[in-house]
């Protein structure tokens, strides 16, 4: 029925308005293929592209400070000439061993906070790697564990927040 009506319609449009009525009709398809299809297909695409450069970027900031990390853990590996061995025995020695640590990396230290038998530690806006150092020297060397530990990205590229570092006795 609806057809009918169409096609008794078209039949009454003169030439001018036929003509006029197929040309919007095909500007009307291109239109819906354009916003419908093409559009979003393209957005998607320059999407997936600003992605992958983000992660390709931070694979080359983890690539390269990688090897920084390696270039420090290996520095702080080597035995130290006419030291005593820096390792916790008591519950005192965790605030002394962490503030050498963290000096060792030159991490400012921004709290410390005993918690049971464990010591809570705040550190702000540091750089990653040093804090990768400090951690592994901290564990290796010290006699202390890492009980719990809560990172955030920092204000600067590379820099994090330790907001929460909690450390106590192996």
């Amino acid at each position: 029925m609806l057809h009918d009506q169409l096609q008794l319609r078209w039949q009454q449009l003169n030439g001018r308005e036929r003509l006029l009525v197929s040309l919007a009709g095909i500007v009307l398809a291109i239109s819906v293929v354009y916003f419908a299809l093409w559009q979003p297909l393209q957005s998607g695409i320059e999407q997936r592209q600003l992605q992958r450069d983000a992660q390709l970027e931070t694979l080359s900031w983890v690539r390269e400070n990688t090897g920084r990390y390696l270039a420090l853990k290996q520095q702080s590996g080597q035995p130290q000439t006419g030291s005593t061995p820096r390792r916790a025995n008591e519950l005192g020695d965790i605030p002394r061993l962490v503030t050498e640590f963290a000096s060792a990396q030159q991490l400012a230290v921004g709290r410390m906070s005993p918690e049971g038998e464990s010591l809570v530690v705040v550190l702000n806006d540091v750089p990653f790697v040093n804090v990768l150092a400090f951690l592994d020297a901290l564990q290796a060397e010290s006699g202390l564990a890492i009980e719990q530990l809560d990172i955030t990205r920092g204000n600067k590229p590379g820099h994090v927040h330790v907001r929460r570092l909690k450390v106590g006795l192996t």
